[in-house]
């Protein structure tokens, strides 16, 4: 076996190449090696990496990436790179030091590094890090992901580290945009979930808006919901920050600071700090400026709803709850999403190929969702079964898919010589035919489906004179 780990097994070099609905997936079970660092031998790890972008203009979307040494590798290079609406999960490895792999990995120079409604957790290491030791931290947009339970199975006992990091302490970080996510860690084990000032740097500015935090962080112990250190300048607005034990944010003080309009839920501890004292929230206030249109409770925050819907596919949304009554269900309006008629599937995120938590014909009226009784995929070869965090029935995260497209499930050619296509789908609930293409460019229709036998839930159809060397879809209008 080679000494070094292979290709990743996506890798795009070129430019202005969209991929759209695959599924990228390790199956060695090798994820634990008792060596330490971020790139052992092939031979001691046989696990592949999954994505590496390096061509500028791609574009990845609704992809599901998992149980790899490690997801998204975005660099530089890859100038304006989008990644949306990907599940991306159970990747990584543990060595002998801690937990390796990370969910997206990611540089920047020029353009943007766009990151938005992607649905990442349980990786080794950390969820989203921008990091380098010779390369650029440069302009970046965070927007609307749900970042969770990562950097929990493998770690120190009792911690469960960052969620999202930036920095590296010899390279500023400069443009960095997070609008809008939603992140929890395990509020039993101790974390930093959002940490955007790593290794300590001279950085350049950072904007925090409208997002949700929720974990365990403790004061005095030097853990802090959100930090953002050694910045020129800070933007932290209208997050909603939510800590079990206090610790809320950890700033450096500077005149261009806009820290303003956030709520936030604690112990009515020290839970703030300029980078040279800790004070409670009224101190922080009456010290620094800061958080005077802000409030503080602590009280149990309300339970959240968000339905968050897909920019590239219609009928598509991603569903985030924090449910802190520890409600057994949620009522969850999808009326911005699906229209009366729709037939739609509701996706546990935290086990997607396992059937459906609730299907079919939307009325118009709320669907009621389960908080309960609801499975975490585990890592492929990963024994060690209790180590994986299940964050329910506090918090949980649903793909809600509406006009479900059929899929082709199964392919063979008959004895007489025809050519038999069995898919799944809904033929009632639309206009289904199945199209033919030498060039995958131009499509004709050559007939309609048909049922199959009585009792099967699949439909099919046969082509009775196959062309060789043709490609085959189902077409569905609704």
């Amino acid at each position: 076996m080679p000494a070094t780990p292979p290709p990743s097994l996506l890798e795009v070099a070129g430019n202005y190449v969209w991929y759209q609905d695959l599924e990228i997936r390790g199956t060695n079970t090798t994820r634990t090696i008792n060596i330490s660092g971020s790139n052992p031998p092939f031979y001691v790890l046989p696990l592949f990496p999954s994505v590496q972008i390096d061509g500028y203009g791609v574009k990845l979307i609704n992809l599901v990436v998992h149980d790899t040494a490690g997801g998204y590798g975005v660099f530089a290079a890859a100038t304006n790179c989008e990644s949306s609406g990907c599940l991306i999960y159970n990747n990584g490895w543990a060595g002998s030091d801690r937990g390796h792999g990370v969910g997206i990995y990611t540089q920047g120079l020029t353009g943007q590094m766009h990151f938005d409604n992607n649905i990442i957790f349980d990786q080794f290491s950390q969820g989203i890090q921008g990091y380098t030791e010779g390369s650029t931290l440069k302009h970046f947009l965070i927007d609307q992901n749900v970042v969770f339970d990562n950097n929990a199975i493998a770690d120190s006992p009792g911690y469960a580290n960052e969620q999202i990091l930036f920095g590296s302490g010899t390279t500023p970080v400069q443009d960095l945009n997070l609008f809008g996510n939603y992140v929890y860690a395990p509020l039993t084990l101790q974390s930093n979930p959002v940490r955007l000032d790593f290794g300590g740097g001279s950085n350049v500015n950072v904007n925090v808006a409208s997002n949700y935090v929720a974990a365990w962080t403790a004061n005095g112990s030097g853990n802090y919901l959100v930090t953002a250190t050694s910045y020129q300048s800070v933007v932290f607005t209208n997050n909603t920050l939510y800590s079990v034990h206090g610790a809320m944010f950890l700033t450096h003080a500077m005149p261009g600071n806009i820290i303003n309009g956030n709520t936030y839920y604690g112990d009515n501890g020290l839970d703030f700090n300029n980078d040279v004292s800790s004070f409670t929230f009224s101190g922080w206030q009456s010290a620094t400026g800061y958080d005077l249109q802000s409030s503080y409770s602590t009280n149990l925050p309300p339970n959240l709803v968000a339905v968050n819907p897909n920019p590239y596919e219609p009928k598509r949304a991603n569903i985030v709850v924090y449910n802190w009554a520890n409600s057994n269900s949620v009522n969850v309006d999808v009326s911005s999403v699906l229209s009366t008629g729709d037939v739609y599937q509701v996706i546990n995120a935290q086990n997607y190929f396992a059937p459906s938590v609730l299907t079919g014909t939307y009325t118009g009226a709320p669907l009621n969702l389960p908080m309960t009784n609801l499975t975490v995929a585990v890592p492929n070869g990963w024994t060690t079964t209790n180590a994986v965090p299940d964050p329910g029935p506090q918090f949980n995260v649903f793909i809600l898919i509406g006009n479900t497209p059929p899929q082709i499930t199964s392919t063979s050619l008959q004895t007489n010589g025809s050519f038999l296509i069995q898919f799944a789908g809904a033929p009632s609930d639309c206009n289904c035919s199945v199209e033919d293409s030498t060039d995958l460019v131009n499509w004709v229709s050559i007939g309609l489906p048909t049922n199959s036998p009585a009792g099967s839930p699949f439909y099919q159809y046969t082509d009775p004179a196959p062309t060789p060397g043709r490609f085959y879809r189902v077409n569905a209008a609704y």
